[in-house]
């Protein structure tokens, strides 16, 4: 078995001028991994920001794995069973969403990613982008 030497993060966020966020997430019945409000202050390492946007995202967190596969199942599980909520927000509110992969790998043989039938039926039915970004780690000494 191959080391786990990739680390993936997947989440889906939903975003627009002005909705509330505290009323989606009752909707939802998904606790978000963050919420922010438009016009709100926030922290980006030790710069101030303002959010220009109300979001809310929901993630899977850094995870060590080979198979990416996992972390987007993982995430699009629990929201396959809300897309209605999803459609009826983004309708109501004018918002948009997608769905963010970020692959970090430190070797140069990386994992291959690909999307089953239900990731893709979950992006077309929500009108969600996939957004994919990728990081190479490796370290100099390794070349």
């Amino acid at each position: 078995m191959l080391p786990l030497d990739t680390t993936i993060n997947a989440y889906f966020c939903i975003y627009g001028d002005d909705f509330s966020v505290d009323k989606f997430t009752q909707e939802m019945e998904i606790t978000p991994t963050t919420t922010r409000n438009q016009g709100e202050i926030f922290m980006k390492g030790t710069t101030k920001h303002v959010s220009y946007t109300t979001d809310w995202v929901y993630e899977t967190g850094d995870q060590l794995t080979n198979n990416p596969l996992i972390q987007l199942h993982e995430l699009v599980g629990p929201l396959n069973k809300k897309i209605d909520v999803i459609n009826h927000y983004k309708k109501k509110f004018n918002l948009q969403s997608q769905i963010v992969i970020v692959i970090r790998f430190t070797e140069y043989q990386t994992p291959g990613l690909h999307f089953d039938h239900k990731l893709i039926k979950f992006a077309y039915e929500t009108n969600s982008p996939y957004s994919v970004d990728i990081y190479c780690n490796v370290q100099p000494e390794s070349i």
